[in-house]
């Protein structure tokens, strides 16, 4: 009888050496499924983040190429407008600054779009660039003399160009530092805006 009980016991120690096995071999798995979910979960993340990173830069790369282009076109318009001036084409240069005031509101939108998806630094450079042109567009709204043909002497046309060359001057500045700061937040990595 005691070599049957030692098979029983052999055999209880067997399975409860298995039972423990297979229960540690269930947690174990276990653990691994979560960590490896958990792992999937900030990977998943991780991409997430970075894609919109990407949608948002290319967004902002986007608006800001268009503000460049609405400013270059501006500056366009004002050495026309200047250009009317001086030779004394009073009626196409107020014509001009019509259009002008039509183009400020189109850059308005592009301007309120970076503001919107800034960062600060951005908006803050776009609103530097429209403030030459609404001051542009004040001035010119302003001098009652500038559009009047009755005096329209070599030095009348001199002194309506003197007055708009301060404008052009801070509008090519205003864009050089809008350029600038769309590179530092376009090229800037992701962390750093």
């Amino acid at each position: 009888m005691g070599q049957g009980w030692e098979t029983i016991i052999t055999g209880a120690v067997g399975l409860a050496g298995a039972i423990v096995g297979g229960v540690a071999a269930i947690i174990g798995a276990r653990i691994g499924a979560e960590k490896t979910a958990q792992a999937t979960r900030q990977q998943v993340r991780d991409q997430a983040r970075r894609e919109h990173e990407h949608w948002l830069r290319q967004l902002r790369l986007d608006v800001s190429e268009a503000l460049v282009t609405a400013s270059d076109e501006w500056l366009r318009e004002e050495m026309l407008f200047r250009i009317h001036i001086e030779r004394g084409e009073l009626e196409e240069a107020e014509q001009k600054s019509q259009e002008m005031g039509m183009r400020c509101l189109a850059v308005a939108a592009l301007i309120s779009r970076v503001c919107i998806l800034g960062p600060l630094e951005l908006a803050e450079a776009a609103e530097g660039l429209h403030a030459p042109m609404l001051g542009f567009l004040d001035h010119v709204a302003e001098d009652p003399l500038i559009f009047e043909p009755a005096d329209d002497s070599e030095e009348q046309r001199g002194r309506r160009t003197e007055s708009l060359d301060a404008f052009l001057e801070s509008q090519g500045e205003a864009r050089e530092a809008f350029v600038s700061a769309a590179h530092i937040v376009v090229a800037a990595p992701p962390e750093e805006v």
